[in-house]
């Protein structure tokens, strides 16, 4: 079964994309730091990582190049509120499969770990609809990640 860590230290929108990617079928891993996020990869088989970019204990840019070293098959998709051209860039150039900003848009939001995984289980059909006046962020993400 395919695996991912999300690494991010806020936990409601921690535990939303890890319900949703578990729902895919997914096995899903969690973390609130750095730290525990290199603690999992060391014990737990992780296909994707996705990872903020302020955590407390460090900065997930950074991480993606230490991950792409220690990890090279593990993708690594950079989450993050507060994008800056800069930072994308520097976080693809680290390895980085994908740079998204929180509150998406559908388009912008293919990089989701479907088709990334290897021996991925097979998706729920799920439709587009046009979107109501959406409220926050995490609709939107969610929305996102149904794709």
């Amino acid at each position: 079964m395919s695996s991912v860590l999300i690494i991010d230290d806020e936990e409601n929108l921690r535990r939303l994309l890890a319900r949703v990617i578990s729902l895919e079928g997914y096995t899903v891993h969690q973390a609130a730091t750095i730290k525990h996020g290199l603690a999992l990869l060391e014990r737990e088989p992780i296909n994707v990582v996705i990872s903020d970019v302020k955590l407390p204990d460090g900065n997930g840019i950074d991480l993606t190049a230490t991950l792409k070293k220690q990890y090279p098959a593990v993708e690594v998709i950079v989450l993050t509120a507060y994008g800056t051209i800069q930072d994308g860039v520097t976080a693809i150039k680290n390895g980085a499969f994908d740079y998204l900003t929180k509150g998406c848009s559908r388009a912008s939001c293919s990089a989701t770990p479907k088709g990334r995984l290897p021996g991925r289980p097979k998706p729920r059909k799920v439709t587009w609809r046009k979107p109501r006046r959406e409220r926050s962020f995490l609709t939107r993400w969610v929305r996102c990640l149904s794709i």
